[in-house]
């Protein structure tokens, strides 16, 4: 079983934030280094505990003003991918695969 996301990196105020457009999910960093490990780990927490619990549309809530925001920053040309992750592990017998791809916005 595979599950593909986009992450959107910005920084506001000195504070470095990232948002997983397909999940709504949220993570904030003082250090932008800090910042994909903390979303690659909730993105997966997230799938984890939805699949253990049977709930699938626990996985999805779209953000959808963060879906705005990277089209409009696309169609200005200021995105740029960042990095692409993988995890995979077993899951109630199944293997699972995350993949993240992260894209940097500049304001």
């Amino acid at each position: 079983m595979e599950f593909k996301f986009n992450t959107v990196y910005e920084e506001k105020d000195g504070v470095y934030v990232a948002t997983c457009i397909e999940m709504g999910l949220v993570a904030t960093a003082d250090r932008k280094e800090d910042l994909p490990a903390i979303m690659d780990k909730l993105v997966f927490r997230q799938v984890k505990f939805a699949l253990e619990n049977d709930n699938l549309q626990d996985i999805f809530h779209p953000a959808d003003i963060a879906w705005q925001y990277l089209r409009d920053a696309m169609a200005k040309d200021k995105v740029r991918q960042v990095r692409k992750s993988e995890s995979e592990e077993q899951v109630d017998g199944a293997t699972v695969n995350v993949i993240n791809t992260a894209y940097a916005v500049a304001c």
